[in-house]
């Protein structure tokens, strides 16, 4: 059996993938028998499908699968079909990984009891919320708390075990936006030894052009879907209040963070945008954290359209 299992979905990358491939292989070359890296190329219309089988010839710790285009979602979930790792780790293909990644192993080795282990990760060359290095018992929730109030969102700056993720027959909701979001919390609920680790190895790469420009309709749905499915879920769970709470404002900070690119997609988008607002107003204007009360004020003083035309101010970059 493989160590780690990295699952890479594929499309449409083909200037950045072999950046990615080829950050983790230099990185891991020392442990190389112990990894095995599995690239999803998920109907990619560019040359990116000759890019993934290039490396399967040159690798035999690179397979590859080709499948039409479904998503992120729909590609990590045919990845971790086949991953035989005892851990299971993504990557974006636009992302990267450093020098620290070797580090894991070692980590890994010597915690064998941890279900989840969560890195920082780095954004701009600056590390996203730094912690420090400590195990924790999720079933005391005030650990649970000091999870969530880290940058728990994303799934690519963590580490499963593999038997937490098919044990529990988790998977990654369908969608464009925050499909992270969900299986990161069901993974959290369901784990029971977590740890945190202050390795930065991670790399976030942000193309500043398509920030405003990316977003549609489509996209749009798929947030408020994923986070609604959330909602819901710690709805449900016997959880002490001050803790559903603080997921809400992380919520309320994801949805306020990205509402704002409504103002860039075309009118007749917008018009559909407002009334899925509408629709959903309970969720999305929920004044849990600073920006969505200022959300909320200017709606109810104001409305909507002006709330929306303001809220540009605070797209999340």
């Amino acid at each position: 059996m493989k160590k780690i299992s990295i699952i890479i979905p594929v499309y449409k990358v083909e200037q950045f993938l072999n950046r990615c491939v080829d950050s983790i292989v230099e990185h891991t070359k020392e442990k190389i028998e112990d990894i095995e890296i599995i690239l999803i190329d998920d109907g990619s219309p560019d040359k990116c499908p000759l890019i993934c089988d290039e490396y399967a010839e040159k690798f035999d710790f690179v397979k590859v699968i080709h499948k039409e285009n479904g998503g992120v979602s729909s590609a990590r979930n045919e990845g971790m079909k086949i991953a035989t790792g005892e851990y299971i780790t993504f990557v974006d293909s636009d992302d990267y990984v450093n020098e620290n990644f070797y580090k894991i192993f070692d980590v890994l080795e010597s915690n064998k009891e941890i279900e989840i282990f969560m890195f920082e990760a780095i954004l701009n060359n600056k590390i996203l919320r730094p912690h420090k290095t400590e195990k924790l018992d999720l079933i005391n929730k005030n650990n649970l708390l000091k999870v969530l109030n880290g940058y728990f969102e994303s799934s690519c700056n963590k580490i499963f075990k593999s038997k937490l993720i098919k044990g529990n027959k988790l998977e990654f909701s369908k969608g464009k936006k925050a499909e992270d979001l969900v299986f990161s919390i069901s993974s959290i609920l369901k784990c029971k030894n977590f740890m945190l680790v202050d390795v930065a190895y991670y790399i976030y790469f942000q193309n500043e052009k398509s920030v405003t420009h990316t977003f549609r309709l489509d996209g749009f749905k798929d947030l408020i879907s994923n986070h609604q499915k959330v909602y819901d879920m710690i709805n449900i769970i016997d959880i002490e209040e001050k803790l559903k709470k603080n997921i809400f404002r992380i919520l309320s900070r994801n949805i306020v963070g990205n509402i704002g690119r409504i103002n860039f997609m075309a009118k007749e988008e917008q018009k559909e945008a407002i009334y899925y607002i509408k629709k959903h107003k309970e969720l999305i204007l929920k004044p849990f954290s600073i920006k969505a009360k200022i959300a909320y004020y200017l709606y109810k003083i104001f409305g909507l359209k002006f709330m929306l035309w303001s809220s540009k101010y605070f797209i999340k970059k």
